[in-house]
């Protein structure tokens, strides 16, 4: 309908009145964030506690903003376990990416041509061979215990991301 017909107040007070029946809360949607915004607002307005989901970045007024999950988590007592919970999985992320290098740099190191060693050095004991036999030897070894620290990583990381989202649901729940 055009604008003024009553279509947000309309709509906030359904939602007033399903808000008053359910214990559980509503879900209202809207396909836009300026639809979301008028819609909070009008709910704000009559009286309904009413928290908006989605991006802070996008919404238009402080009075929104604080009626924001993003905003009510980031002062909840909580969100230090939380925010802690993140830094480790970035430090684990790190991890990841620098046995990834030590990885690939293994690989590069076994595929290029060895040169032959000064005399006096401790691998003249070794055949170029029997070097380059102990050298994959020892890269694999190496290979194998950074594939198995990335495994643990992984598990680690999914188990804190798991955790994560536990927690954000435990705030929302408690904002709630």
């Amino acid at each position: 309908g055009p604008p003024g017909c009553g279509k947000t107040w309309t709509a906030c007070s359904l939602l007033k009145a399903a808000s008053q029946t359910c214990k559980h809360g509503v879900l209202a949607v809207a396909d836009s964030h300026i639809a979301v915004d008028q819609l909070l607002e009008g709910l704000l307005d009559i009286g309904v506690n009413a928290i908006r989901l989605g991006a802070p970045a996008r919404v238009s007024s402080d009075r929104l903003r604080k009626a924001s999950v993003a905003w009510l988590m980031e002062g909840h007592p909580r969100q230090k376990v939380l925010q802690v919970m993140r830094d480790e999985m970035v430090e684990i992320e790190e991890h990841k990416i620098s046995l990834r290098a030590a990885i690939a740099d293994s690989r590069r190191r076994r595929e290029r041509p060895r040169k032959s060693q000064p005399e006096g050095t401790s691998w003249q004991l070794l055949d170029d061979s029997e070097l380059e036999e102990a050298e994959a030897i020892v890269d694999e070894i190496n290979k194998e215990d950074w594939k198995m620290q990335l495994f643990k990583d992984k598990e680690k990381l999914s188990s804190l991301s798991s955790s994560v989202r536990m927690e954000e649901v435990h705030i929302i729940q408690h904002i709630i």
